[in-house]
């Protein structure tokens, strides 16, 4: 295998790995874990997340979700963290229909990873059949500063395909 062939070839692996998804509808898979987390820094504070994602198939609805989300947070000034989900769900060649929100603001500073109290849900209609729906995920951690703008990490992308 020539030089350019084995650069190609690993461009392609590490391509794969920063862009993954799971097979269609299955377990959650971690946007970031606790001994790698998300981090954002800004003004004095740092927040960290780690969780998952999952796309998953209710009898007419798809739902893109963080699940098992936990935070850390050096504060320096009445700051907040967050994580940000961005959904983009494709229904067959329909779409793609776009949502974004974010999860409750972790508070309290603690040595310990804290849960966050309410994790973002997107749900899409499903109303023809069969039919396969794409749902694209990007998932960052963000400081909430007031009165200024939020702070964010560098984000991570997933995809999945659900089958009806």
């Amino acid at each position: 295998m020539s030089k350019r062939r084995r650069v190609m070839a690993v461009i392609a692996v590490v391509v794969g790995i920063a862009v993954c998804g799971p097979a269609a509808g299955a377990a959650a898979v971690a946007y970031a874990t606790k001994s790698s987390p998300q981090v954002a820094r800004g003004y004095g504070s740092t927040g960290k997340t780690f969780g998952s994602w999952t796309a998953s198939k209710g009898s007419r609805t798809a739902i893109s979700k963080i699940v098992d989300a936990r935070y850390k947070l050096s504060n320096a000034d009445d700051h907040k963290v967050y994580v940000h989900l961005k959904s983009i769900a494709a229904i067959g060649n329909l779409g793609p229909y776009e949502k974004a929100s974010k999860s409750a603001s972790g508070t309290r500073e603690s040595g310990e990873w804290l849960a966050i109290a309410s994790e973002p849900v997107h749900t899409y209609s499903v109303t023809m059949k069969p039919v396969t729906v794409r749902v694209d995920a990007f998932i960052k951690t963000c400081l909430d500063i007031p009165s200024r703008p939020d702070v964010c990490s560098a984000g991570k992308s997933f995809y999945s395909y659900l089958n009806y």
